[in-house]
């Protein structure tokens, strides 16, 4: 499993998980999103992932989507 901090210069902007070819815990600061800086983290990983998000973050799904991601497939839990 790979955990890491995402940088722009010294400044720490956010974090990325990553276990074989599924990518988590993205998090960018909201002070740099919209700057690109997902779209560049990307294109670091060599190999084609995928990334799973709620099916309530219609922000999240908007920006993977525009950065190439298609849905894969439905997960359904029960409460």
């Amino acid at each position: 499993y790979f955990f890491g901090i995402i940088w722009l210069g010294k400044e720490r902007v956010g974090t990325i998980g990553q276990k074989d070819e599924e990518i988590h815990n993205v998090i960018i600061d909201k002070k740099y999103r919209s700057k690109g800086i997902l779209k560049e983290v990307l294109t670091m990983f060599d190999t084609p992932v995928f990334v799973t998000v709620s099916p309530t973050n219609k922000q999240s799904i908007a920006i993977y989507k525009k950065l190439g991601f298609q849905p894969m497939k439905l997960i359904m839990y029960k409460k």
